[in-house]
This record gives structure tokens, sequence and C-alpha cells, in this order.
């Protein structure tokens, strides 16, 4: 069973709070809004033809609740949220939040597919394919993803120790570099190099 999960939902603005005040609450919602919106919307090159296959909850073969603190670039743009991972067999929960609390989106994949909130604050979600696509090219075991990929055209791989690597028929499309050998523990970079974004995240487990 998936815990529940609960955050503080911080008020940007409100009626106690000055005009000038609100404005200056919204201007870091809406700077994240911006750096999301170029990192989903601007791909650096043309789509592969065949989609990424999503791997199963229970692929993962194990529970995992985690939380990542992520640093975004994206050019010379940057942003900071926190993530908070619940996954077992049936269901993956992200709970995705500005550096203040507030909640930005959540997100919950099973076997009916993907649902998504988002905060009425960001004009364009993290489009849950590629972001599923990027927590499980990191986390999901390698195994998983070769016997998923098998003739589609995708391969997953590891070069060296501490490197996975993503590519489409011979095309490096993204890569992992794990700075340990636990990534539910530590840091972890991934740079998509399709979509022209990457991804400095530190993560450690929750109780």
């Amino acid at each position: 069973m998936t815990r529940s999960l609960s955050f503080p939902l911080f008020r940007l603005c409100g009626p106690s709070q000055p005009l000038r005040s609100r404005r200056r609450g919204l201007l870091p919602v809406l700077l994240l809004s911006l750096l999301l919106q170029a990192c989903i919307g601007a791909p650096v090159r043309p789509d592969p033809a065949a989609p990424l296959p999503t791997l199963s909850p229970a692929a993962l073969d194990t529970v995992h609740r985690s939380r990542q603190i992520v640093h975004a670039a994206f050019g010379e743009r940057e942003a900071a949220l926190q993530c908070v991972l619940d996954i077992d067999a049936a269901r993956i929960t992200v709970i995705g939040l500005n550096p203040t609390g507030q909640r930005l989106f959540s997100l919950v994949s099973d076997s009916s597919g993907n649902k998504l909130e988002q905060s009425p604050l960001i004009a364009a979600p993290i489009p849950p394919e590629r972001f599923l696509a990027d927590l499980q090219l990191v986390y999901w075991p390698l195994a998983a993803w070769q016997a998923a990929t098998t003739g589609s055209g995708w391969v997953v791989s590891e070069p060296v120790p501490g490197t996975r690597r993503l590519k489409y028929r011979e095309r490096l499309i993204a890569e992992v570099h794990y700075a340990g050998s636990d990534p539910w523990r530590g840091r972890f970079w991934l740079s998509n190099f399709q979509f022209g974004y990457s991804l400095a995240v530190e993560a450690e487990p929750l109780q």
C-alpha cells in the first residue's frame, strides 16, 4: 500500500499581504515556470520515431520513499526544486515542491496511466512521460531496461561503472553519472541531449 504524503502548502499571496509583497512572492514561481517551459518546449533535436518504453513500478522490484533536491539547468537558466518519490509495486507517486515548500505538482502513475495535478501558478507542467523516463532511467534495473527495449531501437547500457547511457539507433539521447554505488542515497547527474537540459540531484531515503 502506498503511504499518503502530506506537505505544507504556503500561500504566495492573500488578503493580508500588500500588493507589492504579493508580486515579490510570485516572482520565484514565475521564474521556475519559465525555466520548466524552456526545458520542455525547446528540443534541440527531433524526437526519435519510436517512443521510449515506460517500465512498470513492479519492474523496480523494491519499495522506495525518497527525497530529491533537484537543480535543473537549461542553457544559462537554473532553478531548484525538491521532489518526494513514493514507489511500490503498484504505483509511482511524485510530489514536486519549490524551495519554500509550495506544491508545484503531484504525479501518480499506475496501471491506469498517469494522473497529473499542478499548481495554477505554473503555466506548463513537466510532461509526465518525460519526467518518469528520467526517473526510470536513473533507478530501474539495467536488466529491466534491456528486456523492455529489445528490438525497439533504444539501448540502455552501462559502459563503465557509475555511468548509464540511453541511445536511440546509436545516437546518444541521455547520460547519467552516479557519485556512489547507491543512487537512492547521494548524488547523481543526468544530461538530456535530446531536449537540452541537465539535472543535478541529491537523494536521501525517507522513513
